[in-house]
């Protein structure tokens, strides 16, 4: 092949690339409003908000596009909410269903003239039924909270701010310290007798529940400690009574969540409705 030759090949070769990069170039831009489109309708919102991002991105002066984008991206925000909505509505009505068999053992008490928040607590546990006696009570609150109260009567005063569960093979656990306030935490005496009650939340608790749910089965022994101690054996009806409050307190904890969430999710909703109503007004 002669030198001629070969410049011909060449720059027959150049030719053929500078046409093949001015192709290229040429190609149209990706439709990310398409794709934030079928994203959106196959309910991929995030994928969808990226796609609007990325038009924004591509034609940052093109301001047609970009109010059309808007638009898409309101009515994504909405079905994100309904889609929130529905599916905590869904579990709603599980959770709601649920309630009378975990509440079928417990009372709803309340003192209206003092306008305090109403609370189920174990028919067999009932404060006039159990006055003279030391025991464990656990009351579930209207929203869900779960407290247990250390009630103790005996000749002598304890001044029991704490409590330890043994288990008979020696493991235990321990709650933290609740001081003394007059109102919940309080003691008293009367003729002969003394009465101490401490009111534990969930972390006061620190693991007691589950410590209790653990060995359900075993004989549990329960040590109140204070300037003085005092241990007494955890009775069966107690302890049972204690694990259903347990059970009431997820499903009633659940039902005030999802209906906070479902309100919330609402609220969104009618809030970007009018939001869209007021831009629909102001374009006519």
């Amino acid at each position: 092949m002669t030198a001629r030759h070969l410049l011909t090949v060449f720059f027959a070769g150049i030719s053929m690339m500078t046409i093949t990069l001015g192709c290229k170039g040429r190609q149209a831009k990706t439709d990310y409003m398409e794709l934030a489109r079928k994203a959106a309708s196959c309910n991929q919102f995030q994928l969808a908000k990226a796609y609007i991002d990325s038009v924004r991105v591509q034609e940052p002066d093109n301001y047609s596009l970009i109010r059309e984008s808007r638009v898409l991206l309101h009515d994504i925000e909405f079905a994100e909410q309904q889609r929130t909505r529905d599916y905590c509505d869904s579990l709603l009505k599980v959770r709601q269903a649920e309630f009378p068999l975990r509440q079928k053992d417990f009372i709803f008490q309340q003192n209206k003239d003092y306008g305090n928040i109403g609370y189920y607590v174990n028919i067999r546990q009932q404060t006039t039924k159990n006055a003279n006696r030391t025991y464990l009570q656990a009351r579930v609150e209207e929203d869900g909270k779960l407290l247990v109260t250390s009630y103790y009567c005996g000749g002598a005063s304890l001044s029991h701010t704490r409590l330890r569960i043994y288990s008979k093979d020696g493991s235990f656990v321990e709650t933290l310290d609740v001081p003394k306030d007059g109102f919940a935490n309080y003691a008293f005496s009367d003729e002969d007798a003394n009465y101490e009650m401490v009111r534990f939340n969930e972390k006061r608790l620190n693991g007691l529940l589950d410590f209790i749910k653990i060995h359900a089965d075993e004989a549990l022994k329960v040590e109140l400690e204070g300037t003085r101690n005092k241990t007494y054996t955890l009775e069966n009806q107690d302890k049972q009574a204690i694990l259903g409050a347990a059970e009431l307190s997820v499903v009633l904890s659940d039902i005030n969540r999802l209906l906070n969430e479902i309100r919330l999710a609402q609220a969104k909703m009618n809030y970007l409705a009018s939001k869209k109503a007021e831009k629909e007004s102001d374009t006519q």
